[in-house]
């Protein structure tokens, strides 16, 4: 399809314009120029620019210029992106294939070290330890970890055990972490297929829990069934937290004196807005507008979490399995997105995914990522 040259898109949304291709990497141009958003499926390696003069029915009307592209080589699982703004770097993990991940902009250097896991169990998310150079708390299967790594070797030296999920049986799962303005880490967990140690999930099987400065645990809510982004507004009164499954995300007021949730409240659901696949990772904004991955829909959503069910914009990715987002770069407006080159099944069929992405362009600032105080 892709040879070179000037082609036209025949449907009325775009007209995509000097399509160039070299051995490495393709570019893309799109001018998207009608009433809705154009899915783009390919190419992968290489820049991709958008502009969006036109939105969905269910956001408002904004215009932007974007640059989307791959920074880092293809993994299996990418997943809960961290920026560390002291050392101007992103990590990340392969929950599949248990890595932790690092990647410099600066010089455009990647890293990546294996991380042991017992069992089934898979690598969730990695937190950079306040105080302790190149220490890392890592959510591996059921026990929350400290590493030491530095950010070059292909291994890790586990130090110790900080947590662990307070539940009998080897088939629960930590999931996506973040660490509040206090420096204790929330994490959240889900029930994982004994058998084939997969994305088999239970139903009500999860829960959420946070990691006191003491490595004792709290636990704040219990029944979810697949536990994924979670994050809190500027004036720490508000806590985000997304359930994937029902597809729905929550607000909780928040006591941050007691670190205590309450008063749940459901501010979007996927279905109600016509989206498909399932709300993943998050982060939220200086504006205190989240930031949802879209995972098997393609999309990152911006939604204004104060008034229920509101899309801001959409960005479409240019893979379908988007699992996370992080805020980051000098200035912190850079987003970068983390995916899945895999099928969520046990067969993990191949898919065209699995990079770290950056996006160039939306106008908006984040945060850096919050480290682990323990």
């Amino acid at each position: 399809m892709i040879n070179g040259g000037i082609f036209k898109y025949t449907a009325k949304t775009a007209y995509l314009g000097h399509v160039l291709r070299n051995r490495k990497y393709h570019l893309l141009q799109l001018i998207i120029q009608g009433k809705e958003q154009l899915q783009i499926e390919r190419p992968l390696m290489g820049t991709i620019l958008y502009k969006l003069s036109a939105i969905p029915q269910s956001t408002k009307k904004c215009e932007m210029s974007l640059k989307i592209e791959p920074v880092t080589p293809k993994v299996d699982f990418g997943e809960s992106p961290f920026w560390d703004a002291g050392d101007q770097t992103l990590y990340f993990v392969d929950v599949l294939k248990r890595t932790i991940n690092k990647y410099t902009p600066a010089t455009n250097s990647y890293a990546k070290a294996s991380v042991p896991v017992e069992g089934n169990g898979m690598l969730n998310s990695i937190i950079p330890i306040e105080g302790h150079q190149n220490e890392f708390a890592v959510a591996t299967g059921k026990e929350l970890i400290r590493v030491r790594w530095d950010g070059i070797s292909d291994q890790v030296e586990k130090l110790e055990t900080i947590a662990k999920i307070p539940k009998a049986g080897s088939h629960y799962n930590f999931n996506d972490a973040r660490v509040d303005f206090s420096g204790q880490l929330w994490i959240g967990y889900l029930g994982l297929d004994p058998i084939n140690g997969d994305f088999g999930i239970f139903d009500k099987g999860g829960g959420l829990i946070s990691v006191q400065g003491n490595k004792s645990v709290k636990e704040h809510l219990d029944g979810i069934t697949l536990s994924n982004g979670l994050d809190w507004n500027q004036n720490q009164n508000k806590f985000y937290y997304v359930d994937s499954r029902p597809g729905e995300i929550y607000q909780f007021d928040y006591d941050p004196n007691n670190q205590k949730i309450s008063n749940k409240q459901t501010i979007f659901t996927f279905s109600e807005n016509g989206l498909g696949g399932i709300p993943d990772g998050t982060a939220i904004d200086e504006n205190d507008n989240l930031w949802i991955a879209n995972f098997g829909g393609g999309k990152i959503i911006n939604i204004d979490p104060r008034t229920p069910n509101t899309i801001i914009k959409t960005v479409d990715m240019p893979v379908s399995q988007v699992t996370s987002v992080a805020f980051g770069g000098p200035n912190l407006d850079e987003l970068y997105v983390t995916t899945s080159g895999v099928e969520p099944s046990a067969a993990r069929t191949p898919l065209e995914g699995g990079y770290l992405y950056k996006i160039i362009g939306l106008g908006v600032r984040g945060f850096a990522g919050r480290k682990i105080k323990v």
